[in-house]
């Protein structure tokens, strides 16, 4: 799997979870020539400031009545919260899905721990028992965890971080329709992302390197993007050749640390 960083403007979700129908800030509809874009409702139902530290996008919530700084992940299927911040919210211990792991970079696992938030406040909207998977977590500092997808999966959600601000959307009837309302006129891309099923998990697709297929992932919480070693070899790339160089040890959330290269492609 290989890891890619950048912004995204999410597809179709279906909302299976309506945690945010009572935040719905403004109504606007795609305007365009075509009868998908007459069709289209396009509507913003929340706008969230985001800090940059360096390269991790940070967003501001409230847990139980405590101001908590949580790190954007897109590629994390769920939200998590460090054992420490766990205990200093007093969130109570629930029960995670039997037989769920989570594995870390390394390939450790551990058996999923799950704690409950009473009150969860974000994006203007505040909710009750919410629930977050527990350790493991590697953001580091003052963070709390990371937001992952059973939050952000269920919209259409566009991460803007160069301007600090991501937003959510709910749209209706716009499966042809060209949702870059930012553009301006511009040429934009568009990348086809792997079927979600009822809602997205993970934001994955097909890219080429070196004219070899692969599938990468986009995730906001990895600072750099990457290729595992067998990408690379797949793509023509051996970690002991002359123009690969070693790039450290980096440490993953469950201490198991993984040796890394960089190389030219």
């Amino acid at each position: 799997m290989s890891c890619i960083g950048g912004r995204v403007l999410g597809g179709s979700a279906i909302m299976v979870r309506h945690w945010w129908i009572a935040g719905a800030l403004a109504a606007a509809t795609v305007a365009g020539g075509s009868t998908a874009q007459a069709d289209c409702k396009f509507q913003k139902i929340a706008e969230v400031p985001v800090t940059m530290d360096g390269l991790r996008p940070l967003v501001t919530a409230v847990v139980n009545g405590h101001e908590a700084t949580f790190v954007v992940s897109t590629g994390a299927f769920f939200s998590s919260v460090s054992p420490e911040a766990a205990e200093r919210f007093g969130m109570k211990k629930s029960t995670a899905p039997f037989g769920l792991e989570v594995t870390g970079l390394g390939g450790v696992s551990r058996d999923a721990r799950a704690v409950m938030a009473d009150s969860f406040t974000f994006a203007n909207a505040g909710f009750k028992n919410i629930q977050f998977l527990v350790g493991g977590w590697g953001g580091g500092g003052s963070t709390a965890g990371g937001l992952g997808q059973n939050i952000m999966g269920p919209f259409d959600v566009e991460y803007d971080f160069a301007h600090g601000v991501m937003r959510f959307f709910k749209s209706a009837g716009c499966g042809g329709s060209d949702l870059a309302y930012w553009a301006s006129g511009m040429t934009v891309s568009q990348l086809s992302l792997d079927s979600p099923g009822a809602y997205m998990r993970e934001v994955l697709a097909t890219a080429h390197v070196n004219g070899r297929a692969i599938k990468v992932k986009f995730t906001s919480g990895a600072g750099v993007s990457y290729l595992d070693k067998l990408a690379a070899e797949r793509a023509g790339i051996q970690v002991n050749a002359p123009s690969v160089s070693s790039a450290g040890v980096i440490q993953g959330a469950y201490g198991k640390g993984i040796e890394t290269f960089v190389a030219p492609f």
